[in-house]
């Protein structure tokens, strides 16, 4: 262990250690650049969710083959009309 300190030391008195911490900080920023620049989420609006599109035409297609079905229904099964009500109040017999 003493044989490491003295050659730490020897490094260090020599200069070759700075120069070897600023290659290390050096290769760690340009590694967190890289990580910043190319592994980056993405938060563009303009993206298209294929998932969420293919839901919503399909979702529309059964809308609309409900409505015609509707549609035919009514056709062929009309609803009743409202009765209409007589306005004039019924006396009571006395």
């Amino acid at each position: 262990m003493d044989n490491q300190q003295t050659h730490f030391d020897n490094l260090l008195n020599k200069g070759k250690l700075s120069l070897t911490i600023t290659i290390f900080q050096t290769i760690f920023i340009l590694l967190s650049l890289r990580n910043a620049l190319f592994m980056k989420k993405t938060t563009d609006n303009n993206l298209v969710n294929f998932n969420q599109q293919r839901s919503k035409r399909i979702h529309d297609i059964h809308e609309k083959n409900l409505q015609e079905l509707h549609n035919a229904f009514e056709k062929a099964f009309p609803l009743a009309s409202s009765k209409k009500t007589n306005k004039k109040k019924k006396t009571k017999k006395k």
